[in-house]
């Protein structure tokens, strides 16, 4: 889980970063940041679906 949680660290580093370069103006940088955050965002989310499904236990055979 670790590795989601530093994507979504980085990913909040640049949406901040897009919300500056939005203020100053620079809106097509802006885009850039955003784009590359929600790719990280969605790079978490399935980082932490493959843990999930990592940790959950097989299930039983039963017997017949």
């Amino acid at each position: 889980m670790a590795d989601a949680e530093r994507l979504r660290s980085h990913a909040a580093r640049l949406l901040a970063m897009a919300l500056k370069a939005h203020e100053n103006g620079d809106h097509d940088f802006a885009e850039v940041l955003v784009a590359r955050a929600m790719q990280y965002i969605d790079d978490a989310a399935e980082a932490g679906h493959i843990v999930q499904q990592q940790q959950q236990p097989l299930p039983r055979e039963r017997d017949e």
